[in-house]
């Protein structure tokens, strides 16, 4: 169900916020999406996406639940797992179409009552490749099958983002831009940020054309090809240091999704499902 999670996490397990990357086991979805399967726009069955999602959920509060008391997942324990199953229902759990573009969406107050009760549903808000948030218990997620899933946190004043970022959304800058709305909407300062980047694909698998290279030389990134491979965790370096974050800061998973038959690969496979990037802030962030 879960490929890695914050609990494992030097840099994160003792922060107050939860992720987990899922990978393709545990789901009920059949064919070249068999398994976990998170993505509804990929031609899975949307009966099977759904159930995928419930399970997912279900798993990262039973998860963080029973791990840390901190998270609030629980406070009306029911049953063997110290797990309320109302609680977990009606946990929102928010998601966005991703169009490999910059937009992103501030989840607050006015748009989780607007949504209103999900009863157990994960919510779409629109079209956006980042979701950014200060509440406590809702859940976020951004999708894959091989570009990057980020998590930027502010740990100061307990805001999260999660990231959907392919090559695309690296050349144009879409960690700098969701960097620069957390600063306009929270006050956020890259010195109190941490960040995660879990699987995908690397320069191991990555091949481009011409026009790609051309397109990183005149953006300014440099030493990211090996050969017509590109490495997109060297541009994404570069830029999380323009910003200000220092290695200590930082923390990429060593996994290339290509290679890691438990996650879905598009590059690998063409036509298959979606692992995700599942983050929630733990309860009584000042």
């Amino acid at each position: 169900m879960f490929f890695y999670t914050s609990l494992e996490s030097p840099l994160f397990k003792n922060e107050n916020v939860c992720f987990a990357l899922s990978d393709r086991y545990g789901g009920v979805s059949e064919g070249v999406f068999n398994g976990l399967n998170l993505g509804y726009s990929v031609g899975d069955c949307k009966q099977s996406v759904d159930t995928n999602h419930r399970r997912v959920k279900e798993a990262f509060v039973k998860t963080f639940g029973k791990a840390d008391s901190r998270v609030g997942l629980g406070v009306c324990a029911a049953g063997e797992n110290g797990m309320d199953r109302d609680f977990t229902k009606n946990v929102p759990m928010f998601y966005c179409q991703q169009i490999h573009s910059t937009k992103s969406v501030v989840v607050d107050e006015n748009l989780v009552s607007k949504y209103g009760r999900c009863d157990g549903r994960s919510m779409c808000l629109g079209e956006a490749d980042a979701i950014i948030t200060h509440l406590s218990n809702v859940l976020v997620f951004v999708m894959v099958a091989d570009c990057n899933p980020i998590l930027l946190y502010d740990r100061k004043n307990g805001v999260v983002s999660v990231i959907h970022a392919g090559r695309k959304g690296v050349f144009d800058g879409i960690l700098p831009f969701v960097f620069k709305r957390m600063s306009e909407v929270y006050g956020t300062r890259v010195e109190n940020c941490l960040m995660y980047v879990g699987a995908s694909i690397r320069s191991c698998c990555y091949e481009v054309g011409e026009e790609i290279r051309t397109q990183a030389e005149i953006l300014g990134f440099s030493d990211v090809f090996q050969g017509k491979n590109l490495d997109l965790i060297a541009c994404l370096k570069q830029q999380s240091e323009n910003l200000g974050l220092k290695p200590s800061q930082v923390e990429i998973s060593p996994f290339c999704s290509s290679c890691e038959g438990g996650l879905y690969s598009y590059r690998r496979d063409h036509s298959t499902g979606r692992f995700g990037l599942l983050a929630m802030l733990k309860k009584g962030i000042i």
